[in-house]
């Protein structure tokens, strides 16, 4: 028994560990090293090709990238676009951009936040002491998406690989994926091969999907922090405020004021699985119907 629970323990210490990945110069990987712990791991790699094979092989949980030190190991003649462009394409469930306030970097910080892929900004020299690395590298905790993301865990196992991390990747950081082109285009496929892996998973369409996703995290933040609602919605990756009480109503008959204030982790996470549930529901009955009329399920 004594055995058994160590090795529980063991796994659950092993999935709170954040794994960072970074592409920076030699004076911010130092303060990024100075901020790890036995909770935060950093690989850092001082080139570009380095950084994208990384994310691309390797499940890590926040990607920390300096645009200066990318332009200067990558492109001779940089433009913003070019710059945010690449470091969009990271797969990593976070993104941080570690920067020193120049005028190209913080240009690029902005283009990367129109396009929604930005999670955090650290500015060099001002606010990155080893306690505020350590809450910004370890800052994401979300609860509740991390719960529902379980529920359809065992399906998960049905899609391929690369589709599974990036599904995991839209519950991390739902932000990142404003369409469900997006969606499709980190799982190098198209929409339609991406529902048909979904409905083969027994999971719910890319669509609904998304929109779990962004109500899940949407109730994390709503409930860890006082941002206001129309804050939350763009945090999560909505661009009209109004798609997201559309959303909470259709997978929680909640708005979000009423999540906020009244409504618990367990009560959220029971009606998503009652949503879940009834999409499998549907899903199966249509197979059935098609397959009845000699049509594919």
């Amino acid at each position: 028994m004594c055995a058994m629970e160590d090795a529980r323990l063991s796994t659950c210490n092993a999935a709170s560990i954040v794994r960072v990945a970074a592409c920076v110069g030699a004076e911010m990987a130092a303060r990024l090293q100075r901020a790890s712990d036995d909770d935060i791991v950093i690989r850092r790699t001082s080139e570009w090709s380095e950084m994208v094979r990384i994310a691309q092989s390797e499940m890590h949980d926040v990607a920390v990238v300096d645009p200066q030190h990318v332009i200067g190991r990558m492109i001779r003649s940089p433009t913003v676009e070019c710059v945010a462009t690449m470091i969009r394409r990271l797969s990593t469930a976070r993104l941080i951009l570690y920067v020193r306030p120049d005028r190209f970097s913080l240009r690029v910080v902005v283009r990367c936040a129109t396009e929604s892929a930005l999670a955090d900004v650290l500015l060099f020299d001002i606010d990155d002491e080893i306690e505020s690395l350590r809450c910004s590298l370890g800052r994401g905790s979300a609860p509740v998406a991390e719960a529902v993301m379980s529920e359809i865990g065992d399906s998960l196992g049905n899609l391929p690989v690369g589709t599974q991390r990036a599904v995991r990747r839209l519950f991390a950081c739902p932000r990142s994926f404003l369409h469900v082109a997006d969606l499709a285009l980190a799982c190098s496929s198209s929409r339609r091969t991406l529902d048909r892996h979904l409905r083969f998973a027994s999971l719910p369409t890319a669509a609904d999907l998304l929109r779990i996703a962004r109500v899940s995290c949407a109730f994390d933040c709503l409930k860890e922090s006082n941002r206001s609602v129309r804050q939350v919605a763009a945090m999560v990756g909505y661009r009209r405020y109004e798609a997201l009480l559309d959303d909470c109503h259709q997978l929680s008959q909640y708005s979000p004021s009423q999540l906020r204030r009244s409504v618990d982790g367990s009560e959220f996470i029971g009606r998503i699985s009652v949503f879940l549930r009834r999409g499998a529901t549907a899903r199966s009955d249509c197979a059935i119907f098609d397959h009845s009329t000699g049509g594919p399920p």
